[in-house]
């Protein structure tokens, strides 16, 4: 069994995409038991997991050809180091949004102390705002807020990394000099 595998994931890192199958089939309960220790839900457990084959499967031959292979080398460990790579990006952008739309709603409504009212408020103004945007940004800062990071951002649009950044940039701060012209 051992052999196979470690003959499937030298397939794939030669180009073979079907081997990645192979690997998947074999390590999946496995990695999703792990996931699920990390995130503490089923549902997103199989998206953790599912998010690292896919990335896998998205790398070209030559990012391919980077990985780790050998007698040595351990493909379970690789893997959960993986999951949970990915899930402590995915608590980072949850944080880096959760604070970003914080902000947002703090200059917005200052020192007011009713959060319920507040928030609705300031979620309400800051969507009419994002409808003010060109489209490529507002496409960019949604799908930021929704915790995507550039390179899946890019790969979304359809635009290179520093497109999304830079898109990214000019939405932000048409968002804050629009707000600055609201609290005037």
């Amino acid at each position: 069994m051992k052999e196979e595998i470690v003959r499937s994931w030298n397939l794939y890192r030669l180009g073979d995409n079907e081997a990645l199958k192979g690997v998947y089939m074999q390590y999946y309960a496995e990695l999703l038991i792990y996931a699920k220790s990390l995130t503490k839900e089923t549902e997103d457990s199989k998206d953790l997991v599912a998010s690292v084959f896919l990335k896998l499967f998205n790398f070209d031959k030559a990012r391919r050809a980077q990985l780790p292979t050998g007698n040595d080398f351990n493909l379970s460990a690789y893997l959960r180091v993986s999951i949970k790579n990915r899930f402590l990006d995915s608590i980072k952008r949850d944080t880096v949004r959760s604070d970003f739309k914080q902000t947002i709603i703090n200059r917005v409504l200052g020192p007011f102390t009713r959060p319920k009212v507040e928030d609705s408020f300031a979620e309400n103004n800051f969507r009419e705002m994002m409808d003010v945007l060109p489209k490529a940004q507002r496409q960019v800062l949604q799908l930021h807020l929704d915790g995507y990071d550039h390179h899946e951002i890019g790969k979304q649009l359809n635009i290179t990394y520093n497109t999304s950044r830079n898109q990214l940039s000019s939405a932000k701060n048409k968002i804050k000099a629009l707000w600055s012209t609201f609290m005037d």
